[in-house]
């Protein structure tokens, strides 16, 4: 477990340019502090198994330093879930086989669309992979990820969210 806290004093920030052509810029208008916690547990109930479960906090708490305007209004660097939550499982199988999964939980996102805070919402997704170590020094595996969900939006750019679509896919790794 950790527990961390962070101030920042030099955070950068956008402002009008009073003088040129192009209208914005960059400056380190802003100040910040962070501060939270993230754990971790893990619980071996084999030999062949383990479980490993994450928690993550995060606070943010950015604001435009006295004397200093930003365009953003202090909002572009906040883009960061408050909570996120995983159950990783990996077992192994013998005979060089394992059967790995990973449970996750992202809180809802934040995100700057020019000054104001437009949030993506929380989601919860799976991913499993079955691999087969057929050498040493060859693995082959079959991965699938965000199996929960056709999509879902992990972050958004202006008025569009990022959409994250479930995929599965062959892997073959050689060790040399």
């Amino acid at each position: 477990m950790s527990v961390f806290w962070n101030s920042y004093d030099d955070v950068r920030s956008t402002v009008l340019h009073p003088t040129t052509i192009f209208p914005l810029y960059f400056q380190n208008g802003l100040e910040a502090d962070t501060y939270g916690v993230e754990a971790t547990v893990m619980w071996q109930p084999s030999e062949n198994w383990r479980l490993i479960a994450n928690y993550n906090l995060l606070r943010e708490d950015l604001r435009v330093k006295p004397g200093q305007t930003d365009f953003n209004n202090a909002l572009n660097e906040t883009a960061d879930p408050r909570h996120q939550f995983s159950l990783r499982s990996l077992l192994n199988l013998g005979a060089g086989w394992e059967f790995d999964a990973l449970l996750r939980h992202v809180d809802s996102l934040p995100t700057n669309n020019a000054g104001v805070i437009v949030t993506v919402p929380a989601y919860t997704e799976l991913d499993l992979r079955l691999g087969w170590h057929v050498t040493d020094q060859l693995e082959i595996s079959l991965v699938g990820t965000n199996l929960l969900h056709d999509q879902h939006a992990e972050y958004r750019v202006s008025n569009s969210p990022a959409e994250i679509a479930r995929a599965w896919h062959g892997k073959v790794t050689w060790r040399f």
